[in-house]
C-alpha cells in the first residue's frame, strides 16, 4: 500500500522511539520565506547558495536546507540557525552534539518536492523522484540495477515500465541512505521488489537474510508526477509512520 499525507494536526515533538515522521515540502515557496530560511543557514549553507547560477536551482537548495532546520528545531527545542552538522564518509548528514545523537534524519528533493524523515535511535532514508518520461529506464536499469531487476523490468508492457523503474529507484537509494552509503555503494549488489502489486520488500542481499529481514521499506504517494519511498530499520508496523505537509509546520 501506499502512505499517504494527511492533515491531521498532530505536533511534531510528540515523536516517539517507535514512530517515524515524514515530512513533504514545496520547495517553490516565496521571497519573504526564501531571505528568512537564507539568514538561519550555516555560513558553508549560504556560500554554497551563492555559489549556484541557475535561480530556481538555487531557491530549491536554499527551501530544502531551511526547512530542514526548521523541521529539526522542532523536534530539537534548538533555533533553526544555531543546529550543527555533521557529516559521514558517504555524505550522510547528522546532528552535531551528544544530546541530539539519538534523532535520525534523512532528506531528499527532487524538481521542487522535497521528503523529510525523522525518528529516534534508528536509521533511516527517503528517497523522491520525479518520474520522467523521456528518461533512459532500460538503460540505465541495465547499467545499475541487479540482474534481477532488470529482467523483471523487462517483462512489464512499455506503459509500466516507466513507474517501475522509478519505484525501484527511490526504493533502492532510500536503502543506500538508510544504511549511510548514499549511491556511492553499487547499486547491482541488492535486489529490491517493484512491480505492480508487489510489497516493496528487500529481496536480496550478499548479507543474507539478517539483512533483508532488517528493513522495513515504505512507498509514499507523493502525488502522480513522483514517487517516493522510506526505509526504516526494524520497525514493521505500520501504524508508526505519521506523515505532514508544510501547512502543519510553524513558520
Amino acid at each position: 500500500m501506499d502512505y499517504s499525507f494527511n492533515s491531521e494536526n498532530i505536533t511534531p515533538q510528540t515523536l516517539e522511539k517507535n514512530n517515524v515522521h515524514v515530512w513533504r515540502m514545496s520547495l517553490d515557496i516565496d521571497l519573504k520565506r526564501l531571505e528568512s530560511f537564507m539568514r538561519i543557514l550555516a555560513d558553508d549553507e549560504r556560500a554554497r547558495a551563492q555559489r549556484i547560477r541557475i535561480e530556481n536551482v538555487k531557491s530549491h537548495y536554499v527551501a530544502a536546507r531551511g526547512f530542514l532546520r526548521t523541521i529539526l528545531s522542532a523536534y530539537t527545542s534548538r533555533p533553526p540557525e544555531d543546529l550543527e552538522f555533521q557529516y559521514n564518509q558517504y555524505g550522510k548528514p547528522s546532528l552535531s552534539g551528544s544530546d541530539l545523537k539519538g534523532i535520525s534524519f534523512n532528506m531528499s528533493h527532487s524538481h521542487g518536492s522535497a521528503l523529510y524523515g525523522i525518528a529516534l535511535e534508528r536509521n533511516l532514508g527517503v528517497d523522491i523522484e520525479k518520474v520522467r518520461e523521456n528518461m533512459p529506464h532500460i538503460k540505465i536499469a541495465e547499467r545499475f540495477f541487479s540482474s534481477k531487476e532488470y529482467e523483471a523490468l523487462l517483462t512489464l508492457p512499455p506503459h509500466q515500465q516507466i513507474p517501475a523503474f522509478f519505484n525501484c529507484w527511490t526504493r533502492k537509494e532510500a536503502y543506500l541512505k538508510a544504511r549511510g552509503e548514499g549511491i556511492s555503494s553499487s547499486l547491482s549488489n541488492f535486489s529490491v521488489s517493484f512491480l505492480p502489486g508487489e510489497p516493496p520488500a528487500l529481496l536480496d542481499h550478499p548479507l543474507g537474510l539478517q539483512e533483508t529481514s532488517g528493513w522495513t521499506f515504505m512507498n509514499i504517494d507523493v502525488g502522480p508526477d513522483y514517487k517516493g519511498a522510506v526505509v526504516v530499520e526494524g520497525l514493521g508496523d505500520s501504524k508508526a509512520l505519521k506523515m505532514f505537509t508544510q501547512d502543519q509546520l510553524t513558520p
